[in-house]
């Protein structure tokens, strides 16, 4: 050891993504972010179907999910292009 401190840095960037126009620009920022830093870009979206099973028929509640697996695709799809490699 050569006494200088070593601070590991963020080794996770994660933001929330629900389709709108500022989860997109959060999306842009994190995913710039994360490159900056040499960080992994996590996304992460939620759809709270466990408590709708009573309204929802099962063929909706994986609609849904399926629909939130593509926006997540989109979304990292679209984050990938917007920055550097």
């Amino acid at each position: 050891m050569d006494g200088t401190a070593s601070r590991p840095g963020p080794s996770r960037v994660v933001v929330g993504v629900d389709g709108s126009p500022s989860a997109r620009t959060a999306v842009m920022w994190a995913a710039a972010e994360a490159a900056l830093r040499g960080s992994t870009l996590f996304l992460v979206h939620a759809a709270d179907t466990d408590t709708q099973t009573p309204v929802l028929s099962q063929a909706e509640i994986v609609r849904i999910r399926q629909a939130g697996r593509e926006l997540l695709d989109r979304t990292a799809e679209a984050s990938r292009h917007a920055t550097p490699s």
